[in-house]
């Protein structure tokens, strides 16, 4: 856990909440579309349905650097924005933003239910409107922290189906994008994508034999993160890896 501490201030130069933007200064806020990530030079990403929208002529997609305090923030221009070219639920894009270093690190392996996890991200961004009808965000900073649960397939609307982490924390709807992260350290193993929502029976639907009343079934919904399996990560590709899966691309860049 110290390492984590110690490098906060070097995580939020890195996993950045994505905006619709107007192009032009000053940029205006329009909306916040969920999380994303530097993970090499030059290389952004994030999940598709985060960046699927379409744009208007004056918007464009671009992520923020926002300051610890929340005092003020820079905004990245993404380009290139594309569709993991394996048909997940990934996009790559490019940016010209250099962080002060490249804190996080592309795992190679996948890992096993049990293992510590850990996450960051502003999920629970949300607008403000001004008095003189304009709009503000508040973007709060989360650390959440769990436990990979299980290893699973997961039939993904939309996308079919994913190798996927299943985690015992819950995952709000901003949080897609965010890296999944070995507890401990920044070694990305995964992206957190969606949560599966399971259903167990809390009391029995059942019909009074004699009264004819009847009680109904009480379920109670449990929602379990999910994240994309290290695989996924590992071989996602696009014009921004230089159509190279991105392990092959931070191979040349960060150890070639």
């Amino acid at each position: 856990m110290n390492e984590v501490r110690f490098k906060r201030h070097k995580i939020h130069e890195v996993i950045l909440p994505i905006f619709k933007t107007t192009k032009t200064k000053p940029y205006d806020l329009i909306s916040f579309q969920g999380m994303g990530f530097i993970i090499a030079p030059n290389v952004f990403l994030t999940c598709w349905h985060c960046v699927d929208d379409p744009l208007r002529d004056n918007e464009q997609y671009a992520a923020l650097v926002v300051k610890e305090d929340g005092s003020d923030h820079t905004v990245i221009h993404l380009s290139n924005i594309e569709k993991d070219t394996n048909g997940k639920d990934l996009a790559t894009a490019n940016h010209d933003y250099i962080p002060s270093e490249y804190v996080l690190k592309l795992g190679l392996n996948d890992a096993a239910f049990g293992k510590e996890i850990w996450t960051y991200g502003f999920p629970l961004t949300t607008p403000e409107r001004l008095p003189d009808g304009g709009m503000i965000f508040n973007v709060p900073p989360q650390f959440l922290k769990g436990y990979i649960i299980r290893n699973l397939t997961f039939n993904q609307p939309g996308f079919g189906n994913t190798k996927s982490y299943e985690l015992d924390l819950q995952v709000p709807k901003g949080l897609s994008g965010a890296p999944l992260m070995i507890l401990g350290d920044s070694i990305v193993i995964g992206v957190i994508y969606s949560s599966n929502d399971v259903a167990t029976i809390e009391h029995i639907g059942s019909i009074d034999p004699e009264t004819q009343s009847r009680e109904p079934e009480i379920q109670r919904i449990i929602s379990f993160g999910l994240a994309h399996y290290t695989e996924n990560l590992l071989l996602v590709r696009g014009k921004a890896t230089e159509n190279v899966s991105l392990i092959d691309y931070c191979k040349k860049y960060i150890t070639g």
